[in-house]
């Protein structure tokens, strides 16, 4: 996997030097278009600080969500995760359904 290759969505981000100013920036990986402009900085540590921060965050989301879906996959799987369907609608109840009070606490 190329270094540019490391986000779902085949994205990276990176800096540009313009002049005396550094840019940073998101680009398609392999096109190299732009996808998104993060903000203009005098410093490149102060740039460069901002691309390893941005590329920490995607990961952490990234990851966070593989960790969601797989977990949630397991537990359908176990039967745990899934809720089961109602047999109609709230807004359309059954005739046969008693119109009293709908308090579930016995008094």
């Amino acid at each position: 996997m190329a270094y540019t290759g490391y986000t779902r969505d085949g994205t990276y981000w990176t800096l540009r030097k313009r002049g005396k100013w550094y840019l940073v920036l998101r680009l398609r990986s392999g096109s190299y278009a732009e996808v998104e402009r993060y903000g203009w900085y005098r410093k490149a540590g102060a740039a460069a600080t901002a691309v390893g921060a941005l590329t920490y965050a995607v990961a952490i989301s990234e990851a966070t969500e593989l960790i969601r879906d797989g977990l949630q996959q397991r537990l359908d799987e176990m039967g745990l995760g899934a809720i089961p369907k109602p047999d109609r609608s709230p807004a359309a109840p059954p005739e046969d359904a008693d119109d009293g009070d709908l308090s579930l606490d016995e008094e």
